[in-house]
């Protein structure tokens, strides 16, 4: 039994270590969509979380989408309508820009942030409050 347990043990290790060396978390045209729902029959809204290769001032990027809303009669008291993007380096994941506009039963967020690596300056234009900021990252 124990050379079952250890044998176990061992190829457990060796097809985890094997696999997360050759594994990315995501690619190129996958796609997430999910429904939500309150106790599964009263229909609340969808998201729906897309990644694309794009190109990026010159350089081939991830571009990330996400969005939600809400739908049904939800829609009559809570209206959601959120957009989410990002533009980020294929290899080392670093962010070049975030895009997100919410309007959230009246709350709302319209605000673009710019990542500039050789100032290490993130910039951030915040269209809903109409300012322009810049805070140092690392």
């Amino acid at each position: 039994m124990k050379k079952y347990i250890l044998l176990f043990i061992t190829l457990f290790f060796l097809t985890t270590t094997n696999s997360q060396e050759n594994s990315t978390a995501f690619k190129s045209g996958e796609w997430l969509r999910y429904k939500m729902s309150y106790s599964g029959f009263l229909r609340a809204g969808t998201a729906i979380l897309e990644v694309k290769e794009k190109d990026f001032n010159g350089k081939t990027v991830f571009h990330t989408k996400g969005t939600g809303w809400t739908s049904g009669m939800i829609k009559w008291f809570f209206n959601v309508d959120d957009k989410y993007e990002s533009y980020f380096d294929k290899d080392t994941v670093k962010p070049y820009m975030f895009k997100r506009k919410i309007d959230e039963g009246g709350y709302k967020k319209h605000r673009i942030t710019s990542f500039n690596y050789d100032s290490n300056r993130a910039y951030i234009q915040d269209f809903t409050l109409q300012k322009d900021t810049s805070v140092a990252f690392f």
